[in-house]
């Protein structure tokens, strides 16, 4: 399919428009075919280009391919930017790497990028159920004290995650500070695992 499309014969970026095409597209075999062929023909990268084949190769499931990309990004010295880390958090996640997920974020809020909240939320949600409670802390303190507004039930949601952790102190901080956001039947959940623990 992918020779029925007329590519000129420039530089990068005539692929890197075609392949975020094809990747909107849901075209992800032919967008992944394009980024090799880029690849084989070129010497001649930048952080959008890459950017472009890494969510190509992401979205077409390409484990090897993105470790490349990647790989070549330290070569170049091309600093990931905000794309790159959320192209890769959505990745692992879609993969079940959750900690490096994790790690990728970390990484990001390192270099002062901010994460959406959707993200965020469905992270946090998975690293519950992995019982990676304190990266699930992190995650949700990183967002809590970001200049963004949350929705109200990702504190309930956290205050669970907590609780089936035995992060206590930190669950009663979520209920102190977010007491209007959390059901009744939640706090009362709360103080019922406190007053157990003593």
């Amino acid at each position: 399919m992918l020779n029925e499309f007329y590519i000129p014969p420039a530089d990068g970026y005539a692929h890197s428009i075609m392949i975020s095409a094809f990747c909107h597209s849901e075209l992800f075999e032919e967008a992944r075919q394009l980024a090799k062929d880029f690849e084989a023909k070129f010497d001649k990268y930048d952080l959008v280009l890459l950017n472009t084949m890494l969510c190509a190769y992401c979205r077409a499931g390409e484990m090897e391919s993105v470790i490349h990309v990647i790989k070549k990004m330290d070569e170049l010295a091309i600093s990931p930017d905000y794309n790159t880390c959320h192209i890769l958090i959505k990745y692992f996640c879609k993969e079940k790497l959750y900690l490096l997920a994790y790690q990728t974020m970390v990484d990001m809020h390192s270099k002062g990028h901010q994460p959406e909240e959707e993200l965020c939320s469905s992270f946090i949600f998975h690293l519950g159920k992995i019982r990676a409670h304190s990266e699930a802390l992190f995650v949700y303190n990183m967002l809590r004290y970001s200049k963004r507004t949350m929705c109200k039930a990702l504190h309930q949601k956290i205050l669970y995650i907590l609780t089936a952790g035995g992060l206590l102190k930190d669950a009663y901080v979520a209920v102190k500070d977010n007491s209007g956001s959390i059901s009744r039947a939640a706090v009362k959940k709360i103080r019922i695992c406190i007053y157990k623990v003593g």
